[in-house]
C-alpha cells in the first residue's frame, strides 16, 4: 500500500480519482502543529529552533495520520507547494514512529493532472532541509513580533483577547495602507493643472501636452493659457517630427500578485474571487498551483506553448529562446501560473462545468502564458512637437500675419510594426479617452510632417492626479514588492485587517479606520526597527537565501531578534505596566517619523 497525505479534502477526492487503486490518500486535516506560545516557542539557546505543539483538538487527527501510516510500503507528503507546504510535511515527518520516517517522500503536486501526478510520483524527493529552514526563520519572526504586540494591543483596547495578534505580514500591509492615506492626507488639494488638447490629422486623434517646461506657476495661469488657446484664430502646427523603432519585451507569465492585479483591473475581480476561480481551475486539472511568486515555467511547458503557437501563429512567431524559460526561481520548486495544457483554448470551456469567473480566469491566464512566449512587439514610435500659432494683427494698420505662441505640446505615438506578443495581448487605448497621465498612444501617423496643419478638437485642463488609496490587488502587488511573506500570507492578512476592523473598502480601495491607525502607530512607537519595511525586504531577501542554501537559519534569527526585536521588547514590557491614559501613544505621524521607523 502506498499512503499519499494532503492538506484538504478536495486535493484527495482528485488524487483519488487519478490514482491508481495501490494508493490510498488521507487527508490531515489542516495544520495539526502550533509553536508554543509566546516566547517558549523558541529555543533561542538553541539556535533559535522552533518549538511546536499539537493544536488544541488536533490529537484525534495526529493519531488517526500514526494509524494510516502503519503498513505503508511508501508515505509520500504532498503538502503545498512551497516553503509552509515543505515545513507542514517535515512536522509530520517527525510525529512518525522512526521506521516510518525512512519511508516518507516529498512530492510536489505543481498540477493536478494524470501526466503531472505521475511526474510528481516519478521526481518525489526527500525533504529539503533549507526549504524548510527558510519557512520557520519566517514563522518564527512573525511569532515572536506578534507575541510581543499581543499584550499593548489587548492594553489598549485595539485587540480582542482571543484574536490572534498582528503579524509580520498583517503588519506591514496595514503600514502600507496607512502610509498612503497619511500621503493623502499631506498633498496638495490642487495642484497647477497642465493643458492637453486633443488634434486630429485627417482623421486620425491623439492628445498632446503641454511641455512640462512652461513658466506656469498658478492655476489662474494655466486656464488662462487654455481660453487664449481656445480662440477661434488659434492654428496648430507640427513644429518637429522625431521617428525611431523600439521593442517592447512580452510580459512574463503570471504570479500571484500579477495575476490578482490583473485579474482586478480587466475582469473587475476581487482577489477573494481570482483566488476561488484559480483554486476551482487548479482542482481541475486546468492550470498549475495558484500561489506562486515565480516567473518560470518547466521545459515541457515551454516546448508545448512553442508548439501552440506555431499551430496558431505560424514558427515566424516564435522566438529563439523563451524568456520565462531563462528566468531562476526564489527556490527550484516553483513555477509561474500557467495553463496545464496550451491546447486547451479558452472557449471551450463550458460555463456549465465551471464558475463563470473561473472561464474568464483561464482565459486571462492562457492568454498570458502564450504572450509571454512570443516574439516582442516591434514599434514605430513618432514623437511630435506642436506649436500652437495665432493669426492676427499685433496693431490696427498692420496685415494679418501668423504668430508663434511661447509654448508647445508634445505627443508620443506608436504603432506596431510586427505584432509579436501584441497578437494575443493587445493594448487598450482610446483616443477619446483624457487621462491624468497622457503617456504613449497607439496611433498610426505615417504622413505627418514638419509644418503640417492639424485639426483642432478640444483642450482640457488636466490635474495630476494625488497618491491613490490601494485596491485590494494593489496593496498584494505592494507586499510581494516589499519581500514579506508568501502569496497565501497576503491573501490572508487583506482578509485578517478587514475581519479585526483595521481597514475597509470603499469603492473598492482600503481605507484604514480609527482603530487602525492606532495599532500600526502603537506598533511603530515601540517598534519602529521591527515595521521598518527597508529591513523588512532585507530580511525577506535573507530568508529566500536560507531557501537557497546560502545563508545560515540561526545567523538570520540572531539578525532579526538580537538586532531588532530584543531591544524594543523591554520597552514594551514596561509599556503594559504603565498607568492606562487616553490615547495609547499620543501624537505619531508616519510622515514626519517615516524615515526613523
Amino acid at each position: 500500500m502506498k499512503l499519499v497525505i494532503v492538506e484538504s479534502p478536495e486535493i484527495a477526492q482528485r488524487l483519488a480519482d487519478l490514482l491508481g487503486k495501490e494508493f490510498v490518500v488521507k487527508v490531515c486535516a489542516g495544520p495539526i502543529w502550533n509553536l508554543l506560545p509566546g516566547e517558549t516557542g523558541v529555543d533561542a539557546a538553541s539556535g533559535y529552533a522552533a518549538q511546536y505543539e499539537v493544536r488544541l483538538n488536533k490529537e484525534l487527527a495526529l493519531a488517526a495520520l500514526k494509524k494510516a501510516v502503519k503498513g505503508a510500503e511508501v508515505i509520500y507528503l504532498a503538502t503545498d507547494p512551497g516553503l509552509q507546504g515543505e515545513n507542514a510535511a517535515q512536522l509530520i515527518v517527525d510525529a512518525l514512529p522512526e521506521p516510518d520516517r525512512h519511508k516518507t517522500l516529498r512530492l510536489d503536486l505543481h498540477e493536478m493532472t494524470e501526466v503531472g501526478i505521475q511526474q510528481a510520483l516519478a521526481s518525489a524527493r526527500v525533504l529539503n532541509p533549507n526549504l524548510v529552514k527558510a519557512a520557520r526563520a519566517h514563522e518564527v519572526m512573525d511569532h515572536l513580533t506578534a507575541h510581543a504586540l499581543y499584550p499593548l494591543l489587548v492594553k489598549w483596547g485595539l485587540l480582542e483577547s482571543t484574536s490572534p495578534s498582528l503579524n509580520l505580514v498583517e503588519g506591514t500591509a496595514l503600514r502600507l495602507v496607512v502610509e498612503r492615506e497619511e500621503a493623502l492626507r499631506v498633498s496638495k488639494p490642487h495642484s497647477t493643472p497642465r493643458a492637453a488638447a486633443q488634434v486630429q490629422n485627417g482623421a486620425v486623434r491623439f492628445w498632446a501636452s503641454m511641455s512640462d517646461t512652461q513658466d506656469i506657476r498658478t492655476a489662474d495661469d494655466a486656464y488662462q493659457v487654455i481660453e487664449t488657446l481656445m480662440l477661434p484664430e488659434t492654428g496648430w502646427m507640427v513644429e518637429r517630427v522625431e521617428r525611431h523603432e523600439e521593442t517592447d519585451q512580452p510580459p512574463a507569465p503570471f504570479t500571484t500578485s500579477t495575476l490578482l492585479d490583473q485579474a482586478e483591473s480587466a475582469l473587475r475581480l476581487t482577489p477573494k474571487q481570482t483566488n476561488e476561480a484559480a483554486k476551482e481551475l487548479y482542482l481541475a486539472g486546468l492550470i498549475t498551483y495558484p500561489y506562486s511568486r515565480s516567473t518560470v515555467i518547466s521545459a515541457q511547458a515551454c516546448q508545448a506553448g512553442r508548439e501552440m503557437i506555431a499551430c496558431l501563429f505560424g514558427t515566424m512567431n516564435l522566438p529563439q529562446l523563451s524568456p520565462a524559460a531563462s528566468e531562476q526561481a526564489v527556490d527550484s520548486f516553483e513555477e509561474a501560473i500557467r495553463p496545464t495544457d496550451p491546447t486547451r483554448l479558452p472557449e471551450q470551456l463550458e460555463t456549465s462545468e465551471f464558475s463563470q469567473e473561473a472561464v474568464r480566469v483561464y482565459s486571462l491566464i492562457w492568454l498570458r502564458f502564450i504572450g509571454s512566449q512570443l516574439n516582442p512587439a516591434r514599434l514605430a514610435v513618432t514623437l511630435l512637437t506642436i506649436r500652437p500659432t495665432w493669426t492676427g494683427s499685433a496693431e490696427p494698420w498692420e496685415e494679418a500675419r501668423v504668430y508663434p505662441h511661447p509654448y508647445t505640446f508634445q505627443a508620443r505615438l506608436r504603432w506596431p510594426i510586427e505584432d509579436g506578443y501584441l497578437a494575443v495581448i493587445p493594448g487598450h487605448d482610446n483616443p477619446d479617452l483624457l487621462t491624468d497621465e497622457i503617456g504613449d498612444q497607439v496611433v498610426h501617423l505615417p504622413d505627418v510632417e514638419q509644418g503640417d496643419t492639424l485639426i483642432f478638437n478640444q483642450i482640457h485642463a488636466v490635474e495630476a492626479a494625488p497618491p491613490v488609496r490601494f485596491s485590494e490587488a494593489g496593496l498584494i502587488a505592494e507586499l510581494s514588492s516589499v519581500g514579506i511573506g508568501s502569496p497565501k500570507e497576503h491573501l490572508k492578512a487583506l482578509e485578517a485587517l478587514g475581519q479585526k476592523g483595521y481597514v475597509r473598502t470603499e469603492r473598492s480601495r482600503l481605507i484604514p479606520t480609527m482603530r487602525g491607525e492606532d495599532v500600526l502607530y502603537l506598533a511603530l512607537a515601540h517598534f519602529a526597527g521591527v515595521f521598518d519595511l527597508n529591513l523588512l525586504s532585507g530580511m525577506g531577501d535573507l530568508v529566500d537565501l536560507v531557501a537557497q542554501g546560502k545563508a545560515d537559519y540561526e545567523s538570520v534569527l540572531k539578525i532579526f531578534y538580537s538586532g531588532r526585536l530584543a531591544r524594543a521588547l523591554d520597552a514594551a514590557h514596561a509599556a503594559v505596566e504603565e498607568v492606562v491614559d487616553d490615547e495609547p501613544i499620543g501624537t505619531y505621524s508616519l510622515m514626519s517619523k517615516k524615515e526613523s521607523a
